[in-house]
């Protein structure tokens, strides 16, 4: 029994007790085994002394005494009675082996400790297999080896067996120990939490784990629950200090700096031998460039570090501070035992890989030291950002390893430092991807920070000056490279932003002299391509004022000149330039081109010896490839292309052979060299291999397509044109030039004007070669070339229309030739004024001689002659054909103008008719008004008559007399009842024939009715019911009148007749309308005279008058 300071050993068959002190233990075990074993005390005294010793660091002994206690004779005699301690020596014994297996360097040794350990460890479960101390045992035996498999399984097992028969969640804690190393820290959050439902009285440390499973997660706010929880249980618990200080020094505030390193000391005061604490404090003091208290720091960790793991992560840390207290030795033994301890480490990795280029040691060991440490940490920063550096030197290695950095940015896509630098590596091998790398670091940049219009607003508020850094060596790579993709505007803007952000804010400490002249060239650089010219050189000069040695400025200096055409001052800038620095390749290389650039061929001979002796014939110049492409284009447009002089051939082949020695030469140093590629095409062009050349200018002109801007090769267009012009594919290469005009020089190049204009000259388009060259020599009118060129198309073009053969009677014969002799007589002068430019020798350079040009006036002279002759002859043809076309057209115009009085007089004709048809529609309408009214007044009459009123009647007479008189005096045609043509007031004798009378011509009452129905006297139904040649039925008598009484003239003359068999109808009263105009009748007027009730009916349509 353990009772504070002593244990208790009961006297074997007595009631006494031996108190052993713990202070006093015997520093030889066997003493203490040789009392247990006499007294016979329980087995559970055997592990209280065992882990009495281990209380005191005594581990010998405590190894010892557990060795004892595992013999077999012993374990046999406890067997029933100490069952589960035999189990607890049995497994302590096997962690002391496995410890010790740790700490080995051997790997047999290593081998052999595990061994051992897991000989106990299977002893143990074979004394009890639902034990659960032998499973923990075997789990941890299992991360000894590194199976982790085997560990899960072994925990797994023991989270559900007891441990003497009673529940413990050591098992469920192992797993989650598990878990966490490997990374899963939700599983292992899972596990610490079962592990506290099934204990709530565990030991803080459960909490601790949960607070940092919550840290890993991204939880903050939990995680300092947890942590100041564990801190409630434990006070003096140094890894919450820890993990709350981690937590305070990550919130990017002062207040939680402050607060963070307050708690490491907090931490240091109530635990100063805890390693992760230390480490800590030494990462800390590094950052503050502490270096030797963090040597120091890391030294003691080293020392408390439980296992290799955090072993080596101490050695680091005091590896850092030696490499910044410039040991370089004891840094590399840091780096290497730290390696040697953990493997997997990468920071040891990155130690040995500075430690490299300081001794300035090959790359490629440091590369190999960057690649493996990124295989094991992909996406690390610092290590990538080393590696960009290194693969810039090694473009070869550089290709190849790509694939890191686009990984890395895939892993980070908000990683600014890791687009740059994939820019920075993509800038020489795909420029296009390099652009839009910057473009994504830029978005980031101006994403994370205030932008410029911001931080003035701040200013302008009273807050101050924005305290973000401004980044001018992005800007300014930026815009390099969207100078190079074309963009020069907004390259322009951005490095004007750089240059501001370089003058003012934080970045200005960190923009060097150096590094602002640079940024003030290409400042200046761009002004140049934005066509800015005097803004740029007066650029060039003040950084010249500043810096003479700036040997770019003078170069530039100097293409600005040659620009303007004024050699002589650009060479003047070059020969500065080489007063600066005497070996300078691009001085050379610029002064050469200026030599080629002149128009005597003479000077070629000084651009030779440059590029040959001294580029090209110096060591430290021979690969320069600028040189060699200039001096290959040299032999290659050295070949004369006039008609050869016995003898050149041989020195035109070796001409071309040198050139195509040196543009291959220049493709094998670097493949992607496309203006290599283009002589190579060009050699072949020249040499008569027009196919080959043509396919290689049209993948040159591919690839430049492709480079989205970056590969401007104007001439690789203007090569395939001109194979395709050789070839007689005379469309493809007018299109092939009109393209290249467009895209590369705006319409504006008077050379690619004049190749366009041949090529037209060549396709019979010779009003479009004309037009051509007039722009050509608008754009460039001192080049007597173009101005030559022009003369000739002019002649050829008069010289073909006055050779036309055109049909007799041609309306166009006399303005073609017309023109023709204007273009002959313009070519004329052309050549007049082209001999007198070549009088002055010297001066002037001519593509012909004084022969050819003679040759050409005379010819202009001579068939101008003849031109005149034959102007006036289509003259005297044009003007006989003109007065027959004048006669032609009169007499045409004549019988327009009789057709068109014809048609005229048809029309007034039918006009005419239409206005006496229109007249005679309006008189018939009102003639028929007038007999409605006159209807409706005589059955008013009648009505008064049967009533007696004879004042209606006598008025009604008078009337109609009156209308007589007046129908009598008004007479107008008009169509009978019976269709014949009747006039008014024919029953007198007037002596025209064929006027009825009606009094002596009786007529039938049914031609009277069908007459009646003809006027529109009849209403529908009536004529609905009565069938042509019946009489009315629908007429009933009238009762009031007599049979055989004479009925009124005026009800008389609408009578009908019906059949003498039928039946009268019952009287009607219904009053008459204008659609009803059946009679009142008796029944007894059948008897009546029809011819005389025909005159009567007759007699009153004539009498009608007109009331209205």
């Amino acid at each position: 029994m353990l009772e504070e300071e002593h244990i208790y050993i009961p006297v074997d068959q007595s009631e006494e007790v031996v108190a052993v002190p713990l202070s006093d233990l015997p520093d030889d075990p066997e003493e203490i085994v040789d009392v247990l074993k006499a007294e016979v005390v329980p087995f559970s005294l055997w592990v209280d002394f065992a882990r009495a010793y281990l209380a005191q660091d005594k581990l010998p002994q405590y190894q010892k005494l557990l060795s004892f206690g595992t013999l077999k004779d012993v374990e046999d005699f406890y067997r029933e009675r100490g069952k589960f301690e035999s189990i607890q020596l049995l497994c302590e014994l096997a962690a002391t082996h496995v410890d010790a297996a740790r700490a080995e360097s051997s790997r047999s040794s290593k081998t052999e400790r595990l061994a051992q350990a897991a000989t106990l460890l299977t002893r143990a479960r074979q004394l009890d297999y639902q034990e659960q101390l032998p499973s923990i045992g075997l789990g941890e035996l299992a991360l000894a080896r590194d199976d982790l498999e085997g560990a899960k399984r072994e925990f797994q097992q023991a989270a559900k067996h007891r441990s003497n028969g009673k529940e413990n969640v050591a098992g469920i804690l192992m797993l989650a120990k598990l878990y966490f190393m490997q990374g899963h820290y939700a599983d292992a959050l899972k596990m610490y939490k079962a592990a506290l439902r099934k204990h709530p009285g565990c030991p803080p440390q459960v909490r601790l784990g949960i607070a940092f499973c919550h840290f890993h997660l991204g939880r903050p706010k939990l995680a300092e629950a947890a942590f100041n929880r564990t801190l409630t249980l434990d006070p003096f618990c140094s890894s919450a200090y820890l993990g709350l200080a981690v937590l305070s020094l990550n919130s990017g505030t002062k207040q939680g700096h402050a607060q963070g390193v307050q708690l490491l000391y907090d931490a240091y005061e109530s635990d100063p031998s805890n390693p992760d604490l230390l480490a800590l404090l030494s990462q800390h003091c590094l950052v503050h460039n502490c270096h030797e208290e963090a040597r120091e720091l890391a030294a003691a960790a080293v020392k408390l570090a439980q296992s290799d793991k955090q072993r080596a992560r101490c050695v680091v840390l005091e590896g850092r501070a030696c490499h910044a207290l410039h040991g370089a030795r004891e840094a590399f033994r840091c780096y290497t035992q730290a390696r040697k301890l953990d493997a997997k480490l990468p920071l040891p990795l990155y130690g040995l890989a500075q430690l490299n280029l300081l001794q300035a040691e090959s790359f490629k060991t440091s590369i190999n030291l960057l690649e493996t440490a990124l295989q094991q940490v992909p996406g690390w920063q610092d290590a990538l950002q080393v590696l960009g550096q290194l693969y810039s030197k090694m473009p070869d290695k550089a290709v190849k390893s790509l694939a890191k950095f686009k990984e890395a940015a895939a892993r980070l896509p908000k990683s600014l430092e890791v687009w740059e630098m994939l820019a920075e590596l993509l800038a020489t091998t795909d420029p296009a991807g390099s652009l839009h790398a910057y473009k994504k670091a830029l978005d980031i940049y101006r994403a994370d920070h205030p932008a410029k219009n911001g931080a003035k607003q701040d200013m302008a508020n009273g807050h101050g000056p924005s305290a973000v850094p401004v980044n001018p060596k992005l800007l300014n790579n930026a815009a390099v490279m969207y100078m190079r993709g074309g963009n020069v505007r907004l390259a322009l803007e951005l490095m004007e932003e750089a240059i501001q952000a370089a003058a003012s804010g934080e970045a200005a400490t960190n923009v060097t002299a150096s590094n602002q002249v640079t940024m003030g060239y290409n400042h200046a650089r761009l002004q140049e391509s934005c066509g800015h010219r005097k803004e740029a050189e007066t650029s060039y000069k003040g950084i010249l004022a500043e810096f003479p040695g700036y040997i770019d400025c003078y170069l530039r200096l100097a293409c600005l000149q040659a620009r303007r055409g004024d050699l002589e001052a650009a060479h003047e800038w070059a020969t500065k330039a080489l007063a600066a620095s005497s070996n300078n390749p691009d001085a050379l290389a610029v002064q050469a081109s200026l030599y080629l650039a002149d128009k005597d061929k003479s000077q070629w001979d000084k651009a030779k010896e440059i590029l040959e002796k001294q580029l090209l014939g110096k060591h430290e110049n021979r690969h320069d490839a600028y040189a060699q492409l200039a001096l290959g284009n040299l032999f290659l447009n050295s070949i004369s292309h006039s008609a050869k002089a016995p003898g050149t051939e041989d020195r035109d082949s070796k001409q071309f052979t040198r050139a195509l020695a040196l543009f291959k030469r220049a493709l094998d140093q670097n493949p992607g060299n496309l203006y290599a590629v283009n002589g190579i095409g060009a050699v072949l062009a020249e040499q008569g291999h027009l196919a080959a050349a043509h396919e290689i200018f049209a993948q040159v002109q591919e690839v430049s397509a492709a480079s989205e801007g970056f590969f401007q090769m104007p001439e690789a267009s203007v090569n395939l044109a001109s194979a395709a012009l050789a070839q007689l594919s005379f469309n493809p290469s007018i299109q092939l030039f009109q393209s290249c005009l467009r895209r590369h020089f705006h319409g504006q190049s008077s050379r690619v004007l004049l190749y366009l204009a041949r090529a037209q000259y060549d396709a019979n388009m010779l009003i479009e070669a004309k037009q051509t060259l007039q722009r050509a020599a608008h754009s460039s009118p001192w080049d007597s070339t173009l101005a030559f060129n022009l003369a000739v198309v002019m002649q050829e073009y008069a010289v073909r229309e006055l050779k036309k053969e055109r049909q007799p009677g041609d309306p166009n014969k006399f303005d073609e030739l017309e023109r023709a002799g204007t273009q002959l007589a313009q070519a004329w002068r052309f050549f007049v004024q082209q001999k007198s430019l070549l009088d002055q020798p010297g001066k002037h350079a001519l593509p012909v001689d004084k022969k050819k040009l003679a040759a050409h006036l005379a010819f202009c002279s001579t068939t101008f002659k003849k031109a005149k002759d034959m102007i006036a002859s289509a003259f005297k043809e044009q003007v006989s054909a003109t007065e027959v076309r004048e006669a032609a057209q009169v007499a045409i115009q004549r019988a327009a103008q009789a057709k068109k009085a014809e048609a005229w007089a048809r029309q007034q004709k039918a006009e005419q008719a239409r206005l006496e048809l229109e007249a005679a529609g309006r008189q018939n309408a009102a003639r028929l008004e007038r007999l409605k009214q006159e209807w409706r007044e005589n059955e008013a009459a009648r009505q008064a008559a049967e009533q007696g009123d004879a004042s209606k009647v006598d008025r009604k007479r008078k009337k109609d007399q009156q209308a007589a008189a007046e129908e009598a005096a008004f007479i107008e045609p008009d169509d009978d009842l019976d269709g014949q043509e009747y006039r008014p007031g024919d029953e007198s004798d007037d002596g025209q024939e064929g006027a009825p009378d009606i009094e002596d011509e009786p007529e039938d009452p049914e031609s009277a009715a069908a007459r009646l129905a003809g006027t529109g006297l009849m209403s529908d139904s009536d004529e609905e019911e009565a069938p042509a040649g019946d009489v009315d039925r629908a007429n009933h008598a009238d009762p009031d009148e007599a049979p055989g009484e004479e009925v009124p003239a005026h009800r008389s003359r609408l009578k009908r007749f019906r059949d003498p068999g039928q039946q009268a109808d019952p009287p009607a009263a219904t009053p008459l309308d204008d659609n009803n105009m059946d009679d009142n009748m008796d029944s007894d007027g059948q008897e009546q005279d029809v011819s005389q009730a025909a005159k009567r009916q007759r007699a009153a349509l004539l009498d009608d008058s007109d009331d209205e």
